[in-house]
């Protein structure tokens, strides 16, 4: 590789059949800098630095066979993101250009059979979900829910969901429930509403939405902490996959302590029987 210069107008002459976002990086720590080319080539494909002052610099690879055009390429981008790459496998040259098994091979995040179907509708996404999905390296089985529903009913919650302002966690489970209550024939405006807060809200308005039934479940359960449980025994309600109930640490110094304890539970069962019969 050599490191040549070229003038804007020579920069704007070459061909760009490759774009793909470029987003701001991370701030850095003071004196942390990193340097990278203003703008690189792999012979006339313009791949990166289309925004450009008079005199950048450019670093231009020559042309070779497609695994080591697939070398270079990383050897100068070692980090693409889901929508990166999206862009990428949508040019026509993509594959005339990389040997494209290698490609994702060098990636290492998912194959290009994974992507197919995501990618026509994830270019279109506005820039400020792409760099969310960028700046929290979204993986492709995290955003494969999109597949399910169409790029309209996507754009409809786009924007509501940047405004919780999601960690990757919180954005991941998100977006599936939206996708499954668009899926169960939610309207808009009950999902749309639903996510008129934080994240955390959010979340927990969808899970009320698309679980209505475990909810109350749930909240039933949550009452029975007020049974008369003995006081030497702490009591948190927890769910576990499928099943919701009670974590319970008890703490007892003699067989005597224990026994007592045990008499004091059954009485909480005959308790929480009665509870149940006179619902």
């Amino acid at each position: 590789m050599n490191v040549i210069k070229r003038s804007l107008v020579e920069i704007q002459t070459l061909k760009s059949d490759l774009q793909f976002p470029e987003f701001p990086s991370p701030t850095r720590a003071p004196g942390k800098s990193i340097q990278v080319p203003l703008a690189w080539s792999i012979g006339d494909q313009l791949i990166s630095g289309f925004t450009l002052s008079k005199g950048a610099q450019a670093l231009s690879i020559p042309l070779s066979d497609t695994k080591s055009n697939v070398d270079y390429f990383y050897e100068v981008n070692p980090k693409l993101s889901v929508p990166q790459v999206c862009f990428l496998i949508n040019s026509p040259v993509f594959s005339t250009l990389f040997d494209t098994d290698y490609f994702f091979s060098c990636w290492g995040k998912g194959q290009k059979e994974n992507l197919s179907a995501l990618a026509t509708s994830l270019i279109t996404f506005p820039m400020e979900l792409l760099c969310w999905i960028h700046e929290k390296d979204v993986g492709v089985q995290d955003l494969a829910p999109l597949k399910a529903i169409s790029f309209e009913q996507i754009h409809h919650f786009i924007e509501s969901f940047l405004k919780t302002r999601p960690s990757k966690t919180e954005g991941v489970q998100i977006l599936e429930l939206v996708v499954d209550l668009t899926l169960l024939g939610t309207s808009q405006e009950e999902i749309l509403s639903a996510m008129d807060g934080g994240a955390h809200i959010a979340l927990k308005n969808l899970k009320v939405l698309r679980y209505p039934n475990t909810m109350d479940r749930d909240q039933d359960l949550k009452g029975k902490l007020l049974l008369s449980w003995p006081s030497n025994i702490q009591t948190k309600f927890q769910r576990r996959g499928d099943r919701a109930g009670f974590d319970l640490q008890l703490f007892v110094s003699s067989s005597t302590e224990l026994k007592k304890t045990v008499n004091h539970l059954e009485k909480v069962v005959e308790e929480w029987k009665s509870l149940s019969q006179n619902r």
